[in-house]
């Protein structure tokens, strides 16, 4: 099972991809307007956290589904990073790899690309299957502390300091 990460909304994945009903899919915008809870206060965005947390649990063990859809309008670094710690640390989880969904004429995603284990692009042509959508191989970040070492989301190159022997 492949985990799909995207800011892209439900009803225009809807529109792409024909096999939506044997992904399992969570929309964070819909569980946020359907809940009224308030993401800014920390009470809040714990009962948020817990019910996200739950649900990409329950995905993640079941084999009933090819693969689990989380779509986030805000998705982020740390919101990225935090999910795949989530996945690895279960002990039954059927995730295999991550991927990241993005638009081929119009990538809003790339600077997250290196996160992901791979890169599946929008059909531009008709609707089709995801599984059969042909990815792209990224290569892997693993660890947190790579990414700000690497700095691989600024645009100034990172200078390594040096330490000079007397």
């Amino acid at each position: 099972m492949k985990f799909y990460g995207t800011i892209e909304p439900c009803r225009r994945l809807k529109n792409l991809f024909s096999n939506l009903s044997s992904f399992y899919i969570i929309d964070v915008d819909t569980i946020l307007k359907e809940s009224g809870l308030d993401p800014n206060k920390n009470t809040h965005k714990y009962l948020i956290n817990a019910e996200l947390e739950r649900l990409i649990t329950s995905g993640a063990k079941s084999k009933r589904y090819l693969g689990m859809i989380y779509i986030n309008s805000k998705l982020n670094c740390d919101t990225i990073i935090s999910i795949k710690k989530s996945i690895e640390t279960l002990t039954n989880s059927a995730i295999e790899s991550f991927v990241i969904l993005d638009d081929f004429d119009t990538p809003k995603l790339h600077d997250y690309y290196t996160l992901f284990d791979e890169v599946v692009f929008f059909p531009s042509l008709k609707k089709t299957k995801i599984i059969e959508c042909v990815p792209r191989i990224m290569p892997k970040i693993n660890k947190l502390e790579n990414v700000k070492k690497n700095n691989i989301f600024s645009e100034e190159p990172v200078q390594e300091e040096t330490v000079q022997a007397d």
